[in-house]
């Protein structure tokens, strides 16, 4: 979701700012099998979750 705006100071400079949010969920298995006899050595499991508000504010200006 992203949200932003720009406005023009005069012809020449101007101004630009955005607000994003992301939620980005992950879930992550490894397992580690023994190849001779099949059996699970090692097993593990992660979860991972980030919520990034990025926030951009910025100046410009035309030639």
């Amino acid at each position: 979701m992203s949200l932003g705006a720009t406005y023009d100071f005069n012809s020449n400079w101007y101004g630009i700012a955005s607000v994003s949010y992301a939620k980005l969920n992950n879930e992550a298995r490894i397992d580690v099998i023994d190849a001779n006899t099949g059996n699970r050595l090692i097993h593990s499991k992660t979860k991972v979750d980030i919520d990034p508000l990025i926030t951009y504010l910025g100046v410009g200006y035309r030639f």
